[in-house]
C-alpha cells in the first residue's frame, strides 16, 4: 500500500471542538497540521494529524480528521458524502470537566481518579464501573481501613469522622456498580454516570480538598 505524507492546508483555520478544561464546545485553531494520503487500486484515504489549541482557555490537545474512499453517509435519498472520522487526545465529553484541585488528593488515589475519568470520555463503560469502586477503595485504604468488607470499610470512614452515615451509605451504590462490572461485565448505563462521579467526587473534596481548603482560611486569621 502506498503512503504518502504532504503539507496540510488547513494549519491557521478555526474549527469547533469541545475543550479538556472549558468542559463544551468552543473554537479552537490548528496550529499544525500534515496529512497522510494511503492507498492502493482497492481502497484510498486521507488522515489529518493536527496540533489544536482552544482560543479560550489556550489548552493544546491533538486531533485525527480520517476518511476512506469506501465509507460514506447517505445525506438524502440520492445523494452521499464521504464519512469522516474524528478523535481529539485526550478524550474529553462535553459538559464533563475534572475535579479542581486533585492535586490535594493522594497520588495513588487521584492516579484511579484520572484513568476513570479517561474511562468515561472515551465510553469505556465497563472499565469506569471498576474504575469508580477502585477510587472509593483507595480512599478507604489510604484513610487506614484495614477490613477485607467493603462495607466495613466505608464504617471506618464514618467512625473516623471522614463521612456522615449518610454519605457512606451513598457509597454503597457505587459497590454495586463495581460488582457488576467486575462480575457479570455488566457497564454502568451512561445516564447513571453522572450521579455516581458526583458521589465520588464528593468523596474526595469531602475528605481530601474541602478540609485543605478550610485549613488556608484558618492560617489567613
Amino acid at each position: 500500500m502506498k503512503t504518502e505524507f504532504v503539507p496540510n492546508l488547513d494549519d491557521g483555520k478555526v474549527i469547533d471542538v469541545i475543550c479538556q478544561f472549558c468542559g463544551h464546545t468552543t473554537k479552537h485553531i490548528i496550529l499544525k497540521s500534515i496529512e497522510r494520503k494511503w492507498g492502493n487500486e482497492d481502497i484510498q484515504g486521507n488522515d489529518s494529524y493536527q496540533i489544536i489549541q482552544c482560543r479560550g482557555c489556550e489548552n493544546v490537545s491533538y486531533r485525527t480528521e480520517s476518511c476512506n474512499s469506501d465509507d460514506y453517509d447517505y445525506v438524502s435519498y440520492d445523494q452521499m458524502e464521504p464519512s469522516i472520522s474524528i478523535e481529539i487526545y485526550p478524550h474529553r465529553v462535553s459538559g464533563r470537566t475534572q475535579l479542581e484541585n486533585l492535586w490535594r488528593v493522594p497520588s495513588t488515589v487521584s492516579k484511579i481518579y484520572k484513568e476513570t475519568f479517561e474511562s468515561i470520555c472515551a465510553g469505556s463503560y465497563i472499565l469506569t464501573g471498576l474504575g469508580l469502586r477502585a477510587i472509593v477503595e483507595a480512599v478507604c485504604v489510604t484513610e487506614g481501613a484495614t477490613q477485607w468488607n467493603f462495607h466495613e470499610k466505608i464504617d471506618h470512614l464514618v467512625s473516623t469522622d471522614k463521612l456522615t452515615r449518610a454519605g457512606g451509605d451513598l457509597l454503597l451504590h457505587i459497590r454495586d456498580i463495581g460488582n457488576e462490572s467486575a462480575h457479570k461485565s455488566i457497564p454502568i448505563k451512561p445516564s447513571d454516570i453522572d450521579i455516581a462521579l458526583e458521589i465520588v467526587e464528593g468523596l474526595l473534596k469531602n475528605v481530601y480538598i474541602i478540609p485543605a481548603e478550610a485549613e488556608k482560611l484558618n492560617k489567613k486569621k
